[in-house]
């Protein structure tokens, strides 16, 4: 029976050994394109049905650091940021800026194509967007930009195609769920208010330790 328990330690030790040998540290930077919904919420407002989305549309650049099955991301993203009011037939709009640190957390499980120089991989994990300004259209900052911080849940595929000497180009593209931030869920309760969908894109250029 010992003897069983030690080889099965063995066993257990030596493919532990080979997965850990397979892990690869690399790093790298890109653009990246961040856009859609952030959040938003609706009321019956004297028997009139309002709603209110707020959106935005970033662009900027990231740095990376991944070992094999995990990612880490963090990027600066400025850009246009949009509010939209509906009540009843009318609707008002309108529009400012802001600047943020987004940071990631991703899962990984790359496999090869063709003759190895290319790999794709599924995405999954969570992100933060922490708001540093915002603005509104005339230019002014606003008071307690992070309350525009938003926690999410993100989803996609990536793919690497190596290009020699340990270098290679990255490609992804996510879909992601933002919940609704504290300048929304202040201004409502848990029965009207909701997060948003969006999408994001980066490409970068990596380097494999």
């Amino acid at each position: 029976m010992i003897k069983k328990v030690l080889i099965a330690l063995v066993i257990a030790a030596t493919a532990s050994g080979a997965a850990f040998a397979e892990i690869r540290m690399s790093a790298g930077a890109g653009g990246s394109m961040d856009m859609g919904r952030i959040g938003g919420m609706s009321v019956d407002f004297e028997g009139v049905k309002m709603s209110s989305n707020v959106y935005h549309t970033g662009f900027g650049g990231f740095v990376f650091l991944d070992a094999t099955y995990v990612e880490f991301s963090t990027a600066f993203m400025f850009g246009p940021t949009g509010t939209t009011v509906n009540l009843g037939p009318i609707t008002m709009t309108g529009e400012g800026s802001f600047m943020s640190l987004d940071f990631g957390l991703l899962g990984r499980f790359p496999f090869e194509l063709g003759a190895g120089n290319i790999s794709v991989f599924p995405l999954l994990g969570v992100g933060y967007s922490l708001v540093l300004s915002t603005e509104d259209p005339d230019g002014n900052k606003l008071d307690k930009p992070g309350d525009f911080s938003s926690f999410r849940i993100m989803a996609g595929v990536g793919a690497d195609f190596d290009i020699g000497s340990g270098l290679f180009i990255r490609a992804q593209a996510l879909g992601r769920y933002s919940f609704a931030p504290k300048v929304i869920r202040e201004n409502g309760d848990q029965s009207n208010v909701n997060g948003g969908f969006g999408a994001l894109a980066r490409v970068g250029l990596g380097f494999r330790f």
